[in-house]
């Protein structure tokens, strides 16, 4: 077949050749000499991926044949395996020096022949791939030079990809904000939701930013939940005022009623030319900025002053607004009449408070956790995602106002049913199930329920998992 590598063997012996076409014939393409000057005529004519080249042959060994064969352009590239019966250092040192890729042992073991070419071959492909893209013109090598600037994770430019930037703008023009962001109580979102939709939330983070400020200014993630962003077009304070109201509005937008809770960010803004001339004096100058909005109620913007690090210009939530944002995660719900819906540290607070006031009330409650299992082809964590997503506007619509639920983790949700003896709440859980896998019809997910009763700071004893509703 002729996607077969193509293997030319130099061996003086018959039987060594035979032996080594029997055991190479199934997996690879095949060619076979029994001299040098045999095989140098052959490679006039034919490129074979790889050649196994015996060292101890009469009129030219291996190590003359390999010489031959790195003097000429045309096969100078092609990879070498020595063979040789002579394991001693010095042979091998001088194989490795002349650019033998590998020596192999006289007598043959298949495995280990064949794990070592295909080694070979695949790292002789690596190198053909780079040797290639630095071949390329002078366009696509600047753009695999700027490839080597971005962030892996959200496209923006890395650290070093903005510092270049910055530096080669402000030596020319000297003016500019340079603003650097971070998320606030982003920790918490990767402990309660797990590191996929931590960085979930990054990319969309990073398509806000790049979003608000456009094309004609530079975005960068600098590690972790770190963003910095560099204004050309901000020429004074007012500038960069209006484009971080922009970024605080367009994050509240996007994340607003969520159910990884209120996600807001902090920005410290310095002034290039009045507050440094370079990305690493405008970097630590902002970030002085920054820890002073972190430290006073985060959710804002300050700008440097050398004068005074607390100055003026500093614009964090007003007490109305903070209020409002205590109001909303005190009865954070769905925007549909249904469950609350609440942060997985909130849900925390009101279980232990049920469970201390359990005992005294008499009162039934039940805790459920539905678990999604994708069955599909694949590890897919987007469709995970999204059946979590619709499990939870199914549980949002489907219980009382008084039933309070949070999103456990990447694949479970857990429910607090309030008043619910526990064959209530089997057929709650049911019904919950039922019209999920109406409205879903995926045959590739699975979703089952655990349930036990909240007991007076007992932990209710184990979950009982419901095997009938597995689907």
């Amino acid at each position: 077949m002729q996607d077969k590598k193509y293997i030319l063997i130099i061996d003086d012996s018959v039987t060594s050749l035979k032996h080594a076409q029997e055991m190479l014939k199934d997996d690879y393409r095949l060619a076979l000499s029994k001299s040098g000057k045999q095989a140098l005529e052959f490679l006039k004519d034919n490129k074979p991926d790889l050649i196994l080249l015996d060292i101890n042959m009469p009129q030219m060994n291996g190590y003359e044949i390999l010489d031959r064969l790195k003097e000429d352009p045309a096969t100078a590239q092609i990879p070498v395996i020595f063979l040789t019966g002579d394991s001693t250092n010095e042979s091998e040192l001088r194989g490795f020096q002349m650019g033998a890729m590998d020596f192999i042992t006289k007598p043959f073991v298949p495995e280990i022949v064949k794990s070592r070419i295909d080694r070979i071959i695949e790292l002789d492909a690596m190198k053909k791939r780079l040797e290639g893209q630095v071949k390329m013109q002078t366009s696509q090598l600047e753009s695999i030079r700027l490839k080597a600037l971005k962030d892996g994770l959200t496209g923006l430019h890395n650290r070093n990809g903005l510092k270049q930037l910055v530096d080669a703008y402000t030596e020319e023009k000297k003016s500019g904000a340079f603003v650097m962001i971070d998320l606030d109580n982003f920790k918490q979102i990767n402990d309660n939701f797990g590191h996929i939709v931590g960085d979930e939330v990054l990319i969309k983070v990073a398509g806000i930013i790049s979003d608000v400020i456009g094309e004609a200014n530079y975005a960068g993630r600098i590690g972790g939940d770190e963003f910095v962003v560099f204004l050309c077009t901000a020429v004074t304070r007012e500038d960069a005022k209006a484009a971080a109201q922009k970024l605080l509005s367009a994050l509240k937008l996007k994340f607003f009623n969520s159910y990884l809770g209120d996600i807001s960010m902090s920005m410290g803004i310095a002034m290039a030319g009045e507050d440094g001339e370079d990305f690493e004096t405008l970097y630590s100058n902002a970030d002085k900025s920054l820890y002073y909005v972190k430290q006073n109620g985060k959710s804002g913007y300050h700008f440097y002053s050398a004068k005074n690090t607390e100055g003026e210009e500093v614009n964090l939530r007003s007490i109305e607004v903070d209020v409002a944002h205590l109001t909303n995660v005190i009865r954070e719900q769905t925007p549909v009449k249904g469950a609350y819906i609440v942060e997985y540290e909130a849900f925390k607070r009101i279980y232990r408070f049920l469970e201390r006031i359990v005992g005294r009330t008499k009162s039934n409650i039940q805790i459920v956790l539905f678990t999604i299992k994708d069955n599909g082809p694949g590890d897919d964590p987007d469709a995970t995602s999204k059946a979590m997503d619709q499990l939870g506007e199914v549980i949002s619509y489907s219980l009382r106002r008084g039933d309070v639920g949070t999103r456990y983790n990447a694949c479970q949700y857990v429910l607090i049913l309030m008043g619910t003896d526990r064959e209530t709440g089997i057929i709650v859980a049911t019904r919950i199930i039922d019209r999920y896998l109406k409205r879903v019809n995926d045959p590739d997910i699975e979703i089952s329920f655990d349930y036990r009763n909240i007991e007076p700071n007992e932990g209710g004893g184990p979950f009982v998992r419901n095997t009938q509703e597995q689907r």
